[in-house]
């Protein structure tokens, strides 16, 4: 079960007023200090909550596999961004595609986007190697995954890639 990006407790203060607050969760799942709504009723500290959500305040800790959802198909932003400066054949996005659903998503579905580290990028390239794939198809799926994960960077679901330069030898 997925957690909430944010969940709400109720504090009195010493003078007797009940304020709700309001807790959220960093970039690698830990729970933030708790912090003022400045509303006593719990419908307006949730609207609260809920509007600082939609603006970005307060950041959904992303699943990898609900990140790569709709990933190279015409309905992902990337794609249409693509399209613009420099199109790609149909034909690659499907190979895209096929790493995605064949090679990656099969490691790392159940990671948090922000926990993704360097070491899990090479534990996944030498899982590739122990299945036999060629040094070329290894590479070609280490850049999808850089691809994927330089967007993230983009959107600001990550502050980089976990991705190192070194890693693709």
């Amino acid at each position: 079960m997925e957690k909430a990006p944010f969940y709400l407790t109720k504090r009195k203060l010493k003078s007797g007023k009940s304020i709700w607050y309001y807790y959220c969760y960093d970039q690698y799942g830990n729970r933030t200090v708790p912090k003022s709504t400045g509303f006593s009723k719990k419908n307006e500290a949730m609207s609260f909550c809920i509007e600082l959500f939609q603006k970005g305040s307060i950041k959904k800790n992303l699943s990898f596999r609900d990140f790569s959802k709709s990933w190279f198909t015409e309905h992902h932003i990337w794609v249409h961004d693509r399209q613009l400066s420099r199109p790609l054949a149909e034909s690659t996005l499907a190979q895209y595609k096929r790493a995605l659903d064949k090679d990656i998503l099969p490691f790392f579905s159940n990671y948090q986007l922000a926990k993704i580290t360097a070491v899990d990028i090479k534990k996944f390239r030498l899982s590739l190697l122990e299945n036999n794939l060629s040094p070329r198809r290894i590479n070609f799926i280490i850049t999808v995954l850089q691809i994927m994960l330089n967007h993230a960077v983009d959107c600001e679901y990550i502050a980089k890639s976990p991705i190192t330069k070194g890693i693709k030898s």
